[in-house]
């Protein structure tokens, strides 16, 4: 599979079990073909065995909320197996499945307890792209033809921005 990177994140050295213990890392947001059989997901990838992880369904192109997810990647340790899946489900309850709960409970655990969780969820869930990250992100979407959902530009509601009181 073949994936452009869209935007990086953050270097910081986690641990990685699949790429056998800590390495240096970025998150990224990626889009893998192009047109209808492309899609846009999340990634980590690891600098030194130039090898990445990525998640993202098809069909669910909305960049505010993934962007949001890699900058909750930004924040972890440890990108472990359903790291990437947690993150993404975070930002998307309309695309969770009855697993993404657990997961969301395992990433929460890097952020010691729930209270640090929900500081840091807080600190992204009202967040948006600079305008030079959203032009990235943009251009990208372009070159590959990828359709986004852009209801999200325009509508900033309150339906998937609240402050979580307890666990999101």
């Amino acid at each position: 599979m073949t994936i452009t990177v869209c935007l990086k994140g953050t270097q910081k050295i986690r641990l990685v079990p699949h790429h056998g213990g800590y390495k240096l890392t970025y998150p990224f947001i990626g889009i893998t073909g192009t047109g209808e059989s492309g899609h846009i997901g999340l990634g980590s990838f690891t600098v030194d065995l130039r090898r990445a992880l990525f998640w993202g369904p098809k069909g669910h192109h909305k960049l505010v909320p993934i962007w949001r997810a890699m900058k909750i990647l930004e924040m972890v340790d440890t990108i472990g197996d359903t790291t990437l899946t947690a993150c993404w489900a975070l930002f998307h309850p309309e695309t969770r499945c009855v697993f993404d709960t657990e997961y969301i409970k395992e990433l929460a655990e890097q952020f010691h307890g729930e209270a640090g969780f929900i500081k840091a969820y807080n600190s992204v869930a009202h967040a948006f792209p600079s305008l030079e990250d959203f032009d990235t992100l943009m251009s990208k979407v372009r070159e590959t033809g990828i359709r986004i959902e852009t209801d999200e530009l325009f509508d900033t509601s309150k339906k998937n921005l609240s402050s979580p009181q307890s666990t999101p």
